[in-house]
């Protein structure tokens, strides 16, 4: 079939590029608008956290957005009237907002918590009565109604975080784009020795981005995708086509040595496009792999994932031999790529004359390079996420150093009482369990309901022994007017909430291990505890994903294997393949430990180090890696077949298939790296942790792995590698049978 659809689009070019220019007219509409649909954040999955956030949403109002604007004067301080009239000029226009629920200051709660000690620094909450998405379109309207001639603002806490991410991001894809398009171009025409040549995987890289992108728009409408989507997109689409087109065309100039343009097309298609339609087959199977995680972000890159690859298959199969037909001998003829095939028929040859001594150097190697995987603190970042002139971040760490590093992210300690309301006589357990939390070392101060009670209220005999509730027994016992304005934020009859500050961030293990001794306290009798906040939050997301994760693994690795089994009809050669990714995506988890955790590269990347690996990280790459690393193995191993079941000879066949394949799979490899590699000057340190970290895992598995771990176990196998039994040898797809 490829070989037949090969020579028609050969003899039918014009039809098909047209069809493909009316698929572009709209895509080039849609795509520029993508990311007005798309989301921050990593989305959510029933965990204890997240029944916490909707019990407060439901039971108190809670905003389910918020945000904080900081405020500085270098010598006045919140005591002074200057800075009391400055900051309430400056929050005023808030209120007047719509979507503003309620706006929180040293002054209006009277607490001086919210301030430095030495008051020069304080924050303001703003709670938004939106969801993140819908705050985000009116975020400037929010910052802007902020400003002080007097006090330094910043606007921060999760909506101003989400912002800046938004505009981040946005910035890396654009600089990424202007890094790799020179650098791509000059490495083609490199490759190819033709700028003719070299334009057409570029343009197909290009029009499979853009189409997935429009689909991406019309796909948003309905279903919540990540912003990291255009990150990922950009990436796969440009190093999958890129690759796909390399190999095609560069089969097609082999061809044109011995037949003329249309033929070569039809063989080309045959041999390397069937080697093509293979490789998109495993770099879907390891992309939808994130489709088993709950969380939007991993699903939605998933999803972008499979449809970009999928883009970029069917136009390599379609435009790309019918360009091929029309420009014809213009693109040139004979082998393409980096290194002479020579070389790497010489490569070969000597890695199987000594295969043990290269398996046990390159083994170790890099089992080596991998060993700090397995110390691995897995992790989330929260205001780290940004580059320091990002203003969310700024304002963060001016709370964080001025008046403590748990301020803007609380845990969340919800007690809901099992009787469906909370009594006057529930009040001393209430204050009880509080004073426990308060005792624990890492906490540095707490806010309840308790805190608003007048003095000596506990102590007052037979006050809190009837049945009413919270809200009467205010007014019984005749509690201040700012007791029963307040009491609301922090109880409605059945539930009541603890805030607690610890003295630590919130990505930090401290404040893990808080959230963790918090979950394990001694419930109250008729009580039951939900720890939630942005840290329990993050905490359950590690633990839900990496409760799937490993099934994932499994999941992916199986369906790659009976892939791989099907297209080389082999039992031993496709398990080879799965063991050797492993091993690279293990020595690529290691080197992303050295550089991201221990701060290795610091002095050339700037400052990355964060104590932890990002948790989403490690997923990622092996979804993308997995499947993409696969390529290689399938252009080599499909060309190594081919002289096999010519010759059956061995050692020839891995000879032969090393030298026509050493130079364009290291030349795709090498692009795919650079793609990769361009996220690696990104300012989110997620995108440029899985941009690194992918470009390491390539350029190991086409490098090391390819050229010397498969001749030698290829050598030691011998024919063991082509045997089957009968049943999987008479395997076959339709259509792609050769």
């Amino acid at each position: 079939m490829l070989y037949r659809s090969g020579i028609w689009l050969a003899l039918h070019p014009w039809p098909v590029i047209a069809v493909w220019a009316l698929v572009l007219v709209p895509a080039a509409f849609f795509a520029p608008r993508v990311s007005d649909r798309l989301l921050s954040g990593l989305g959510e999955a029933p965990t204890e956290a997240r029944a916490a956030a909707h019990l407060l949403e439901d039971e108190l109002g809670a905003s389910p957005t918020g945000m904080a604007f900081t405020f500085y004067h270098p010598e006045l301080s919140v005591e002074d009237d200057r800075y009391r009239e400055a900051l309430t000029g400056a929050i005023a226009p808030l209120e007047a907002l719509a979507d503003v629920v309620r706006v929180d200051s040293v002054y209006s709660t009277g607490n001086r918590a919210l301030a430095s000690p030495d008051g020069h620094t304080t924050y303001v909450n703003v709670l938004i009565g939106a969801n993140p998405q819908e705050a985000l379109e009116h975020f400037s309207e929010l910052t802007g109604a902020v400003s002080s001639e007097l006090l330094e603002v910043k606007a921060t806490g999760g909506l101003a975080i989400f912002a800046d991410v938004n505009k981040s991001s946005e910035r890396d894809l654009r600089r990424a784009e202007l890094f790799t398009f020179p650098l791509v171009l000059l490495a083609l025409i490199f490759v190819f020795r033709s700028v003719l040549a070299a334009t057409l995987p570029l343009l197909m890289g290009g029009i499979a981005v853009a189409i997935t992108l429009a689909a991406i728009y019309l796909l948003a409408a309905g279903v919540d995708m990540s912003v990291f989507v255009l990150n990922v997109i950009t990436f796969l689409g440009l190093g999958a086509a890129i690759d796909y087109s390399l190999v095609l065309v560069g089969r097609f100039r082999e061809e044109r040595s011995n037949y003329e343009v249309t033929e070569s097309v039809g063989r080309a298609m045959s041999t390397a496009g069937r080697a093509i339609v293979f490789s998109g087959i495993t770099s879907m199977l390891g992309l939808s792999g994130l489709l088993f995680f709950d969380y939007m972000m991993l699903r939605s890159l998933g999803i972008g994932g499979v449809i970009v690859i999928a883009v970029s298959l069917v136009v390599a199969l379609t435009l790309l031999p019918a360009l091929m037909g029309l420009m014809g001998s213009r693109l040139g003829q004979g082998a393409s790529g980096i290194g002479g095939a020579r070389g790497w028929g010489r490569l070969a040859g000597w890695v199987m004359a000594h295969p043990w001594t290269v398996l046990v150097v390159v083994g170790v190697s890099l089992v080596a390079l991998g060993t700090p995987m397995l110390r691995v603190n897995l992790g989330s970042p929260w205001a780290d996420i940004l580059p320091s002139s990002a203003e969310s971040r700024q304002g963060w760490n001016l709370v964080a150093d001025e008046i403590g590093p748990g301020e803007l992210a609380p845990i969340l300690v919800v007690l809901r009482s099992e009787s469906g309301q909370f009594r006057g006589s529930d009040i001393p357990k209430i204050a009880e369990f509080a004073k426990r939390i308060e005792a624990d070392p890492s906490v540095a101060r707490i806010d309840s309901v308790i805190d608003l009670l007048p003095g000596g209220a506990l102590e007052q005999e037979g006050a809190l022994e009837g049945g009413d509730d919270l809200p009467t027994l205010a007014a019984t016992l005749g509690f201040e007017k700012e007791f029963r304005e307040q009491a609301g934020r922090y109880t409605s009859g059945s539930i009541t909430l603890i805030t607690v500050y610890s003295k630590f961030g919130p990505p930090e293990q401290e404040t893990e291990d808080l959230v963790h001794r918090l979950r394990n306290l001694p419930e109250p009798e008729g009580v039951e505890i939900l720890v939630g906040g942005g840290t329990a939050d993050l905490s359950d997301a590690v633990d839900r994903m990496y409760g799937v994760f490993p099934w994932v693994i499994v999941y992916v690795m199986v369906s790659v294997y009976l892939a791989l089994m099907v297209m080389f009809r082999s039992v031993l050669l496709p398990l080879k393949a799965v063991v050797m990714n492993t091993m690279s995506l293990f020595a690529a988890y290691g080197a992303l430990v050295l550089i991201f955790q221990d701060g290795l590269l610091d002095p050339i990347l700037g400052p990355t180090a964060t104590g932890f690996t990002e948790a989403t990280v490690p997923i990622l790459i092996f979804a993308i890696v997995f499947g993409l690393s696969v390529d290689y193995e399938v252009f080599l191993l499909s060309r190594i077949k081919e002289h096999w079941d010519e010759t059956g000879d061995n050692e020839l066949a891995v000879r032969k298939g090393m030298e026509q394949t050493g130079r364009i799979v290291t030349s795709a490899a090498l692009i795919l790296v650079l793609v990769a590699g361009s996220f690696a000057t990104a300012d989110i340190v997620i995108v440029k942790a899985l941009g690194l970290g992918t470009a390491i895992a390539i350029a190991l598995d086409a490098s090391i792995v390819r050229a010397l771990f498969v001749p030698a176990i290829m050598r030691l196998m011998g024919p063991a590698n082509w045997w089957a039994p009968g049943f999987i040898r008479r395997l076959s797809v339709p259509g792609l049978r050769t």
